[in-house]
Order: C-alpha cells, then structure tokens, then sequence
C-alpha cells in the first residue's frame, strides 16, 4: 500500500466518521422532539383529567 492509498483510506474513514457523526445527531433530535412532544401530551391529559375531576366534584 502506498502512501496515497493510505492518506485516501485516512479520508474514507474521516469521511465515513463525520457521517456517522451527522446520522447519530439527527437522530437524536428526533428522538427528543418525540420525547418532548410526549411530554406535552402528557402533561394536557392530565390537565384535562383534573379539570374533569373537579367539575365531577362540583357536581356532586
């Protein structure tokens, strides 16, 4: 192997690294928008499960 071959193979591997890098990035930030919109959902359901509760109190 010469020397050009191995600084091309280096360049494969930054390049194959960095891609790695852009992939594992992207997904991280769909997996916390998903987590965030959960989040959310979650927090209005139970809102609308204590507004429930207490007009059910009211009621009674």
């Amino acid at each position: 192997m010469t020397n050009i071959d191995m600084i091309r193979a280096w360049k494969n591997a930054e390049n194959a690294a960095g891609l790695v890098k852009l992939t594992n990035t992207s997904l991280e930030n769909i997996v916390g928008g998903n987590q965030e919109a959960a989040r959310r959902s979650s927090c209005s359901n139970n809102l609308k499960q204590l507004a429930l509760a207490a007009h059910n109190y009211q009621d009674s």
